[in-house]
């Protein structure tokens, strides 16, 4: 059976996790470059790794697995192509079964949507959200979709086995069932978000001649509500915590769809004020797992100046 383990990023973990990683191990989305390259079997992240913001882990081995992506070699021997044969008996099996299609193939783009963040064309200004329409009619981040909020939740619950995770997901896909305990958590946490925000204690701002939005929360909706602003987003969590570790801040910073701003150009600027800064280019962040010693209104200042 296929194990499966999150990492953890933080560089005081680094030397354990290289250790975990010296047993063969395909990664998936491992964004720490040290960590990516220690695993031995690949590392699936295209819009890390590859520059590809138009494919995402998951779509790119859905691609794989129905036989529409290419696999290459430049040693044609018997392990290189013993190989793909390997992968034409699994991608038949999967193709009799018809396991990566119709509903399975429509949530795996939902989530490969959400996770580059393509949504077409920035739809302008809007009102906030309020009680009475809590969710979004635009595809945002999965825990502002309300298709994808409940199975989001899910997978960010680190008191879950990592293993129990991917099993509730496979459900989900299979089948659109999503756990009710985690469907009820996400409309209450919805409903405080919404209190929050009409308490003042989720702070948007507008920048940069409306181009920008700034949200200062807790709150992980704080892009989307970011995106009812401005086509482009900074985000600052004052008080992020990973796996229960000690609050950090945290930035985020993402464009509703590419051509807002050239964020690649940003984020490495401010990888050259605080190295550790990276992503894609639809949407990037400061270094993880520890605190960002930059300001709000530094970090909206070089977005600003790689607006096009």
């Amino acid at each position: 059976m296929t194990a499966y383990m999150a990492l953890d990023p933080r560089p005081a973990a680094r030397q354990t996790m290289l250790e975990l990683l010296s047993t063969p191990t395909f990664g998936v989305e491992v964004t720490v470059p040290e960590l990516g390259s220690a695993c031995l079997l690949g590392n699936a992240d295209p819009q890390h790794t590859g520059g590809r913001a138009d494919m995402s882990a998951i779509e790119g081995l859905a691609a794989l697995f129905r036989g529409e992506a290419q696999v290459a070699t430049v040693l044609p021997d018997l392990d290189s192509l013993g190989s793909m044969a390997v992968l034409d008996i699994a991608m038949d099996a999967i193709a009799q079964l018809g396991a990566l299609a119709g509903e399975i193939l429509r949530r795996i783009e939902l989530i490969g949507r959400a996770d580059r963040f393509e949504r077409g064309e920035w739809p302008g200004r809007r009102p906030l959200p309020t009680l009475d329409q809590p969710w979004s009619d635009v595809l945002s981040g999965a825990s502002d979709t309300r298709e994808l909020a409940a199975m989001g939740a899910v997978v960010a619950d680190h008191r879950l086995p990592v293993e129990e995770r991917v099993r509730l997901l496979r459900i989900w896909l299979s089948t659109g069932e999503e756990p009710l305990e985690y469907r009820q958590r996400v409309e209450a946490e919805r409903a405080e978000m919404l209190a929050a925000l009409t308490g003042g204690e989720i702070l948007v701002r507008e920048a940069a001649k409306g181009h920008i939005a700034t949200v200062v929360s807790t709150h992980r909706a704080g892009m989307a509500i970011g995106y009812h602003r401005a086509p482009v987003v900074v985000a600052q969590n004052p008080a992020f915590s990973f796996k229960g570790s000690a609050p950090v801040v945290k930035f985020t910073i993402a464009q509703f769809r590419v051509g807002y701003v050239d964020l690649s150009a940003a984020l490495t600027e401010l990888a050259g004020r605080e190295p550790g800064w990276g992503g894609s280019p639809t949407i990037g962040g400061s270094p993880q797992g520890v605190s960002s010693g930059l300001s709000l209104d530094e970090v909206v200042a070089v977005v600003e100046a790689h607006l096009l």
